[in-house]
């Protein structure tokens, strides 16, 4: 999957991959704008894994962003309940990114505000804020 996003998409610009010393994978994609104008804000997806235990295990996934009032939370409810529905034990990173291209073309408007309410509140979201910060 990795040598795949990285003839799909430009390294430091729209893909970033990091790994820490744990053996934490951090895959950040840039979804392109809805609209295709540069007046919507880009949103990134982040996804989390260790690395030799995915996709046996279900990766940590966040999408950051402006966001309308509420959208968020209700955005990442619906990206964890697709996530939920994917096989175990097969690569899932192309399937999230074309999940949250179809959920943002759903949502019609745009205007960034706050961050996602429920990241805090989801497996390992306290610490990527914190880390954010």
């Amino acid at each position: 999957e990795i040598e795949v996003l990285q003839s799909m998409f430009v390294i430091g610009e729209d893909l970033s991959i990091e790994r820490n010393n744990g053996g934490e994978v951090e895959l950040c994609i840039t979804v392109p704008s809805v609209d295709g104008l540069e007046t919507n804000e880009k949103k990134t997806l982040h996804i989390f894994y260790n690395e030799g235990f995915y996709p046996r295990q279900f990766p940590k996934v966040f999408l950051t962003g402006g966001w309308k009032e509420g959208r968020g939370t209700t955005f990442h409810i619906n990206l964890i309940k697709f996530l939920s529905s994917l096989s175990q034990d097969e690569p899932m990173v192309f399937e999230l990114f074309g999940h949250v291209q179809e959920l943002l073309s759903e949502d019609h408007g745009n205007e960034p505000t706050l961050e996602s309410m429920l990241i805090p509140h989801l497996e390992g979201g306290k610490e990527y804020l914190a880390a954010k910060a």
